[in-house]
């Protein structure tokens, strides 16, 4: 949990930006992290995705 604390507080402060994708041919999501020495100022490319929240099975 602690790992998970971490990475959110990361995310909180702009060194960290996790951008979801989607293949269009699978419909499958990917997700990769990005981490930076300094907060980010910039958004996602347009048409990607911040987070998406898992689904209950």
């Amino acid at each position: 949990m602690s790992v998970v604390a971490s990475l959110r507080e990361l995310e909180e402060r702009r060194y960290l930006r996790r951008v979801v994708r989607r293949d269009p041919v699978t419909r499958q999501y990917s997700t990769v992290c990005e981490v930076f020495e300094r907060p980010y100022e910039f958004q996602a490319p347009a048409g990607e995705l911040q987070k998406v929240h898992p689904v209950a099975a």
